[in-house]
């Protein structure tokens, strides 16, 4: 089954994807607990921005209330703008792990 905003596709517990579009940039969205999220590669690095109350696809997103992580990727400028699917779902669930690990964090507070 292809992934699409219809029909997302569970990569791990509470994380779904719409599809990975790309290359230059790779991009997904999709939602982490319920919580839409957009990921991005480009040149050499990744990014992955949670929005806590957003609805729709990530253009329509108010510009506050985000998280976002950010790594390097690669061992050229280019690197990222390529990813490989699995180097790109790994990199959200280990974003969608940060996320979650300083929100319970904060909670705890």
């Amino acid at each position: 089954m292809k992934a699409s905003p219809d029909h997302p596709m569970e990569i791990a517990p509470g994380i779904l994807i719409e599809g990975i579009e790309g290359p230059a940039p790779v991009q997904v969205e999709g939602s982490i607990d319920g919580k839409r999220f957009y990921f991005r590669a480009r040149f050499n690095a990744w990014s992955l921005s949670i929005h806590e109350t957003a609805t729709g696809e990530y253009q329509t997103w108010p510009d506050d209330d985000f998280w976002r992580h950010e790594e390097f990727y690669g061992e050229s400028g280019y690197d990222a703008s390529h990813m490989p699917d699995e180097d790109v779902l790994a990199a959200i669930i280990k974003a969608a792990g940060e996320y979650r690990s300083q929100t319970a964090s904060a909670a705890k507070e």
